[in-house]
């Protein structure tokens, strides 16, 4: 009877170690699942950024670019408006010249 006692005692004890190492079990695996969806988002968000960032060194790429067309084109103005402002002093010149 005192065997009998003792065995069910030990077999309880079993089951409940047993429970209690399932369940960790089961949060473990629920952790790793948490954690593996937070990594994959944690993953969309990092192609996320790098599509953005490609996006503007695209576009400070562009802006360069631009910057230096009109700068080119400034130039081009600055040249075209000396020119222009020497014909007019031909021009002034010749014409005081005849009057």
């Amino acid at each position: 009877m005192n065997l009998a006692n003792r065995t069910k005692r030990y077999a309880d004890e079993i089951a409940k170690l047993t429970g209690g190492i399932s369940a960790a079990v089961r949060d473990h695996v629920g952790f790793l699942q948490s954690e593996r969806a937070e990594t994959e988002g944690s993953g969309k968000l990092v192609r996320e950024a790098e599509a953005l960032f490609e996006q503007l060194f695209q576009s400070a790429e562009t802006n360069r670019a631009s910057t230096g067309e009109i700068g080119r084109l400034a130039e081009s103005s600055r040249s075209a408006a000396e020119q222009a402002g020497e014909g007019m002093r031909r021009l002034l010149a010749n014409w005081s010249g005849k009057a």
